[in-house]
């Protein structure tokens, strides 16, 4: 089984941030609606790639975003794409990768 890194953000003793690297694959990037705008996503984008950085990884970095924000700290859309969720509704989501 492959391990991951998973960290959280405190502020005022709240947890405002959190997200996951496991391999390659950025995942579950949050921060709370009343957090967003701080750079509390950028802090946890930029220390998942010192952790790759560290490790030596070779393979690109990837997650899937929701927006394409993620453009400005040097990750390019590879493709958009959709999940089906119920109910005739669908997520609509990038799938994006950095080489560091």
């Amino acid at each position: 089984m492959e391990q991951g890194h998973t960290i959280g953000i405190l502020s005022k003793e709240r947890l405002v941030g959190t997200g996951t690297l496991l391999g390659s694959e950025i995942m579950g990037v949050f921060v709370h609606p009343e957090s967003q705008g701080n750079g509390y996503g950028k802090e946890i984008m930029r220390h998942f790639e010192e952790k790759a950085l560290a490790s030596g990884m070779n393979d690109p970095l990837s997650l899937d975003a929701s927006v394409v924000s993620k453009t400005s700290m040097g990750y390019s859309v590879l493709r958009h794409a959709s999940i089906d969720v119920g109910n005739d509704q669908k997520l609509a989501y990038y799938q994006m990768e950095k080489r560091l």
